[in-house]
C-alpha cells in the first residue's frame, strides 16, 4: 500500500489539467493587455471629446447672452463716468464671475468680490450652452461645466452695439470620470480626466 508521502509525491507529478490552468492564466493576461490597449485608445478619444466640447461651449457662450446676468446689465456708469461718454470700464471695478451648472437648465454664479448681488444667473443662457455641449458629449453633467467671465478691458460705456464690458469667456470641463475596462476582472477602476479649458473674447455676446 502506497504511503501518504508517496501518494502526495505522485499527485504532485501528475500533469492532468495543467494545460487548462496554463491557458487560463495566459488568457487572463492576454485579455487584460487587450483591454488596456482599448482603454488607452478610449482615453485619447475621451480627451479629444472633452477638449472639443469645451471649445464648442466657449463658442456658443460668446454669441449668446451672458450667464453672469449682473455683468450683462451694463451697470457701470458710476465707475466709468457719464453714460455714453465712450470710457472703458476700469478692470478693477468688475469682479470675475464664475458660473457652475446645477442642472441642465440652471447655474449658480459667484463673484470674486463676494457680493451676492453680482451672482445673479441667466439660467436660459446656461441651458443653451450646456445643451450644445451635451449634444456633442453625452457624458457631460451640469456640474462638470464652469463658465468664467473676466473683464480684460474690452468694451466702452454707452456702446450701442455691444456691452460696456466685453469679457474674456472661459469654459472649463472638469471632473469628468474615465472608467477602466482593463480592471473589470479585478473589480473595476476609474480616474478623473484633466480639466479642459477654452477661452474667447465676448465681442459678439448677445
Amino acid at each position: 500500500m502506497m504511503s501518504r508521502a508517496a501518494s502526495l509525491i505522485a499527485f504532485a507529478r501528475k500533469e492532468h489539467g495543467s494545460a487548462a490552468v496554463e491557458f487560463g492564466i495566459i488568457a487572463l493576461v492576454f485579455t487584460t493587455m487587450l483591454m488596456a490597449s482599448i482603454d488607452f485608445a478610449r482615453l485619447g478619444w475621451e480627451l479629444n471629446q472633452a477638449k472639443t466640447a469645451a471649445r464648442i461651449g466657449a463658442r456658443v457662450a460668446v454669441v449668446n447672452p451672458m450667464v453672469a446676468d449682473w455683468m450683462a446689465g451694463d451697470n457701470f456708469n458710476s465707475a466709468a463716468g457719464v453714460a455714453g461718454n465712450g470710457s472703458p470700464v476700469p478692470i478693477a471695478d468688475v469682479p470675475v464671475i464664475t458660473c457652475v451648472g446645477t442642472s441642465a437648465t440652471s447655474a449658480t454664479c459667484v463673484a470674486s468680490d463676494g457680493n451676492a448681488s453680482h451672482g445673479a444667473a441667466n439660467n436660459a443662457a446656461f441651458a443653451t450652452i450646456f445643451s450644445k455641449m451635451r449634444a456633442f458629449d453625452g457624458e457631460i453633467q451640469p456640474a462638470n461645466v464652469s463658465i468664467e467671465y473676466r473683464h480684460v478691458g474690452l468694451g466702452i460705456v454707452g456702446d450701442p452695439y455691444g456691452h460696456a464690458v466685453e469679457p474674456l469667456v472661459t469654459v472649463t470641463l472638469r471632473n469628468l470620470p474615465f472608467r477602466l475596462g482593463s480592471l473589470a476582472p479585478f473589480g473595476g477602476g476609474s480616474f478623473t480626466l484633466p480639466s479642459m479649458t477654452s477661452s474667447y473674447t465676448g465681442e459678439d455676446l448677445g
